[in-house]
């Protein structure tokens, strides 16, 4: 060996970024990082909704519902699913019914009565409402939509326990290329 030569063993050329050893240091950081970061956004999740108020089950939707030739106001309601609805129904002009598709709901409802019908909003989807009993010529059209959402709190939950599972992988594989010639 020369002196302008510096010696080999202590040589590395590579791509700029330092030596395979700390280049596999970096990696576990990474990989720890990530891991931290999926655990970290996971207890988020899991205590966002008693953050914001919201209950973890559903809560109780009032709503009135007026029924008038040849249509519903609203015409469509949004609940979410596990909440319990009540229905303050009112029929303005003439006798109408109310049927909820999918719920086997089915109330007669006279001019000038306030009737409340209580269920749990169980199945997620959009299910048809209409008059049931025959109110005029167009009493076919007079129909609306309950629209029944899948339950955020549940999707969080989901989110929650796949990022958690992700953590957790990335944080055994950050373990796993670990070994006894990696501590110098």
């Amino acid at each position: 060996m020369t002196r302008n030569q510096p010696a080999k063993e202590n040589v590395w050329r590579g791509n700029g970024f330092g030596s395979p050893a700390a280049a596999g240091g970096r990696r576990r950081l990474a990989g720890t990082a990530f891991g931290v970061f999926c655990l970290l956004t996971a207890m988020l999740l899991a205590w966002q909704p008693a953050a914001f108020g919201q209950a973890r089950e559903g809560r109780e939707r009032v709503i009135d519902l007026v029924g008038r030739r040849f249509e519903w106001d609203p015409g469509v309601i949004e609940v979410n699913r596990g909440d319990r609805v009540v229905l303050r129904v009112r029929a303005e002009d003439v006798t109408h019914g109310l049927y909820i598709d999918g719920y086997g709901i089915r109330e007669e409802i006279f001019p000038g009565q306030v009737k409340e019908i209580t269920f749990t909003a169980d199945r997620p989807g959009r299910f048809m409402f209409r008059c049931a009993v025959t109110c005029g010529t167009f009493h076919p059209y007079m129909t609306g939509w309950l629209r029944v959402k899948p339950n955020t709190n549940f999707a969080a939950g989901a989110a929650g326990a796949g990022l958690l599972v992700a953590g957790s992988l990335a944080v055994l594989h950050r373990n796993k290329g670990r070994s006894t010639s990696d501590v110098h």
